[in-house]
């Protein structure tokens, strides 16, 4: 054999092994990232059964339809939030404005009339009143707001299980700084539902993507835009 094609093999060799491994250590590292994330959300859902004092409502946080459709985990999250809402004889709050370029109803618009065909009307919903609310920084603010206006002490906050970590520490933030809010006026309790693995690994792409496009910041409204996520 030439010795040039023996050294073009063993090229083609160790490119192959290298790509190989580092596919086998970016996989590792999503999973061991998954893993993180699915540690820190199980430390923060507590199931319904444990809460101590009956919520006033029920938020549920929502996630973007696709061609009109409602995604599973938001067919979840919601199912889950309308059965605690009956359960608690309580409100539910879908509070997220217009996401979907073309749509003239409002992502909670679209998610009370999935829970009227699917679920009936045994439930108050309570749609947000800001148009402009289009991701979960929004619609917490959103949710505080007609909160106090509901004169709601305890509030039962439901989301995906792996967007749960996000959620809360948004949760935390916006209570911390919402003008005339004193620090024991709202009580929240969240409540994760179960979704495929993978989103894991999409809530955590979202937490380092934050780090760049911090809440209120004119970068993160460009990406929304850019995206399709309308104001």
């Amino acid at each position: 054999m030439n010795p040039r094609h023996i050294g073009n093999h063993q090229e083609h060799g160790e490119g192959d092994l290298f790509m190989f491994a580092f596919i086998e250590l970016v996989a590792s590292l999503a999973v061991l990232a998954c893993l993180w994330l699915k540690w820190k959300t199980d430390g923060i859902s507590i199931p319904h059964a444990l809460v101590r004092v009956p919520p006033d409502a029920v938020l549920v946080h929502t996630y973007k339809p696709t061609n009109g459709e409602i995604p599973d985990r938001g067919q979840a999250v919601l199912e889950r939030g309308w059965l605690l809402a009956e359960y608690y004889k309580r409100p539910l709050l879908l509070v997220c404005g217009h996401t979907v370029p073309g749509e003239k109803r409002t992502e909670g618009a679209m998610y009370r009339d999935y829970a009227l065909r699917n679920f009936g009307d045994a439930v108050n919903i309570l749609l947000g009143e800001d148009p402009a609310v289009r991701d979960t920084a929004g619609e917490t603010k959103e949710a505080i707001r007609i909160a106090r206006t509901l004169d709601a002490r305890h509030l039962l906050v439901i989301a995906s299980r792996p967007h749960l970590y996000r959620v809360s520490a948004l949760w935390q933030n916006i209570q911390r700084n919402f003008a005339g809010l004193r620090r024991n006026d709202l009580y929240v309790v969240f409540y994760g539902e179960q979704c495929p693995a993978e989103y894991y690994l999409w809530e955590f792409t979202m937490l380092i993507l934050e780090k760049f496009l911090p809440v209120g910041s004119r970068r993160r409204d460009f990406v929304l835009n850019l995206v399709g996520r309308r104001g």
